[in-house]
């Protein structure tokens, strides 16, 4: 593993899916270094997109569009396919009436309008997709019907589409450090530009400078005080369905250092029914998607009151299992159970139902499925018999009045609870068949909670952040993923969290790429006018240099009367941003040879030696000067990798008359690539 580098043209702090496409489209951009540094140690890697299935929502025209990106799909199987177009008109609909018409609506329009063509630059990048038969269609009357506008997952879900990730990355240069953590960002004091991150890594303090920094940290999701603070009372006790890393640090970070403005449903969040007996506070890498327990539009769900306490039949599942974890953690004891009968049992995905990762309870008869439930939380034994007596009577009686109606999964069948001359104060809207045909089986459930909705605001256009003190954006910083606010709210369509995170993400990389672009045509400009300032020094004339940004190491030899200075230096970044992105630094001599100021990264010290004069060097990136044998404060944020300084006969640095000197604490670095060993001067 290489070491931590001090430098790059893009930094992106969270390596989940929407921080790898940002990373990809970075380094496809162009952008010459990019680095993707995680907090979670590498056996957590992916953040919460490795617990997903690996769905995504898409605007796309039918079977035809897709079959180009799939591997799952022969030409016989697509002979049997029903996969009606899934347009931009219907995908709007979809957001606006899922998320109550409250998704902005620039965010939700480029989300939408980009999401095919996001789907298939992931495929070309060697993200494997399929067809999802086993989530998102039934076998009905001999063919596969594809229902709720979803067709697509990646090839072993989250695990696959974290792994592909990882090898498109390694293709493209990109650079992934784990167990580091983002700790602050700094701002250039004059533009105001994001310049640096600074980490934690393996128990030390650094920090990297960059051109652009995208944030792809995750939600607050794993973080028990922030649910309870922004979700809610009894929040804390929600069980975590993904990372345990993904604590929302970040958003406190960035509204700390850069005042980014808030947006979105700071109370909202994808929460689903998850196994009752999952762990608590995180997922299980192993298991994974596998504990979501997504199966009740085929049964009812039932709390431990005994009561029914949502319409299962609301709409197509994956309109309603993000918000459903919400309902079952507002009942008693935050659990529920959800009961099928001999019936729909044999239609339940065995991914998530299968004998190897949930404890199902068995009943020949509902009193003893009762007495079942009842060992495992149920409270109430004689309502809950009662709920099934009643159910079972109200859809008997729709069949009754409507003799025609056939249930059919894989749209909303009208098959219902409700008839002209009775019917449940809840009612089951779709799919309601009746539960009396032995035997019947119970799991128990609870919320689990997926990702949250609130976030940051930024321009829908490059998913820059915006500043909640000026409403402009902060220069140099990005938002994607679950920390991109406002396109979510109470609710979302199923699969388009990881397809906004290509989008969104694949924007950010992209611009901040072309930033990074900007600020190295700008350092080969100042190049040449260091060249130029430096071919006519005089003495008494201030002697110019600028830290620039470079591969190379390039020398440049000034001369003074009595002194000959050589400096080599590498650079690793730009200090300062657009037009502060020329700054110089100035040695002002003030005497026939200038006194010299060596900086020593690894110890943090100065030295100096010769005749009093000055020269900008530092202490932790800090500017200062030496004038007449006092220090004194410079330009901040300036750090120089390596200097060499050769002078003539006897004005080096010498084993005697070389002192330390403290250096004024002036400012936090602002990072450059080092390899720098550190030894002293007199060379």
């Amino acid at each position: 593993m290489p070491s931590l580098p001090q430098s790059c043209d893009v930094l992106v702090v969270g390596g989940g899916n929407a921080g790898f496409s940002a990373a990809i489209a970075s380094a496809q951009a162009g952008a010459k270094k990019v680095v993707i540094i995680d907090k979670c140690p590498e056996d957590w890697a992916g953040g919460n997109s490795y617990f997903t299935a690996g769905a995504m929502r898409t605007v796309h025209d039918g079977l035809s569009d897709l079959l180009s990106v799939v591997n799952n799909c022969d030409d016989a199987t697509a002979k049997i396919i029903d996969l009606d177009p899934y347009t931009r008109e219907d995908f709007s609909k979809d957001m606006a009436r899922i998320c109550l018409g409250r998704s902005d609506p620039h965010l939700s329009k480029i989300l939408i309008d980009d999401s095919n063509g996001a789907i298939k630059w992931l495929a070309r990048n060697g993200i494997r997709f399929q067809l999802s038969f086993n989530r998102q269609a039934y076998m009905v009357n001999g063919r596969y019907k594809f229902w709720g506008g979803m067709a697509l997952k990646t090839q072993d879900g989250g695990k696959g589409l974290i792994e592909d990730h990882k090898r498109a990355a390694a293709r493209h240069g990109v650079q992934v450090f784990y167990s580091t953590a983002a700790t602050r960002l700094n701002r250039d004091p004059i533009s105001g530009a994001v310049i640096s991150v600074d980490v934690e890594h393996a128990s030390r303090s650094f920090t990297i400078n960059a051109g652009a920094t995208i944030l792809a940290a995750g939600g607050f999701e794993a973080n028990p005080r922030m649910r309870s603070q922004y979700l809610g009372p009894g929040w804390d006790l929600a069980s975590v369905r993904g990372t345990p890393y993904n604590t929302g640090d970040l958003f406190e970070i960035a509204m700390r250092d850069v005042s980014a403005k808030q947006a979105g449903n700071w109370s909202g969040c994808h929460s689903t029914a998850w196994d009752a007996n999952a762990p608590a506070n995180s997922g299980d890498r192993a298991v994974s998607n596998e504990f979501t327990k997504s199966g009740y539009p085929l049964g009812v769900m039932i709390n431990a009151d005994g009561l029914r306490f949502v319409d299962e039949g609301v709409d197509m599942r994956n309109f309603t299992y993000a918000k459903f974890g919400r309902a079952i953690l507002q009942q008693p004891q935050g659990i529920a159970f959800q009961v099928w009968d001999s019936r729909t049992i044999p239609w339940l995905r065995d991914e998530e139902y299968r004998d190897a990762v949930v404890e199902k309870l068995r009943g020949n008869t509902i009193e003893e499925l009762a007495d079942r439930c009842s060992e495992k939380g149920m409270q109430n034994r004689s309502t809950f018999i009662q709920t099934f007596g009643d159910y079972n009577a109200a859809v008997y009686k729709h069949r009754e009045e409507n003799p025609n109606i056939k249930w059919d999964p894989a749209i909303k069948d009208g098959m219902s609870t409700q008839s002209s001359s009775s019917g449940l104060a809840l009612a089951k809207s779709n799919w309601a068949l009746p539960i009396d045909k032995a035997p019947f089986i119970a799991v128990k459930v609870t919320g689990g909670v997926t990702f949250t909705f609130g976030g940051l605001a930024v321009n829908p256009e490059t998913a820059a952040v915006i500043s909640s003190t000026s409403m402009n954006e902060v220069p140099g910083l990005f938002c994607v993923g679950e920390m991109l606010g406002a396109l979510f709210y109470d609710n979302y369509p199923g699969g388009s969290g990881l397809t906004s995170g290509a989008v969104f993400g694949r924007r950010a990389g992209t611009a901040a790429a072309e930033l990074a672009r900007r600020l190295d045509v700008k350092a080969k400009e100042n190049l040449i006018v260091i060249r130029r300032k430096a071919s006519h020094i005089s003495l008494g004339s201030p002697l110019f240099m600028c830290v620039i940004s470079t591969s190379s190491f390039p020398t440049y030899t000034f001369s003074h009367p009595g002194c000959r200075i050589r400096h080599r230096l590498r650079m690793a970044r730009l200090i300062t941003r657009y037009e502060q992105s020329h700054r110089l630094i100035h040695l002002l001599p003030t005497s026939n040879h200038a006194t010299v100021l060596q900086y020593h990264a690894p110890h943090r010290r100065a030295q100096r030696s010769g005749a009093p004069g000055a020269f900008l060097g530092g202490d932790d990136g800090a500017a200062i000067a030496w004038v007449d044998g006092a220090v004194i404060a410079g330009t901040k944020g300036v750090v120089l990798d390596h200097l060499d300084w050769a002078g003539e006969a006897g004005e080096g640095f010498a084993e005697d008359g070389v002192s330390e000197a403290s250096v004024a604490d002036i400012g936090p670095a602002h990072v450059v690539d080092s390899g720098v060993d550190g030894s002293s001067g007199g060379r």
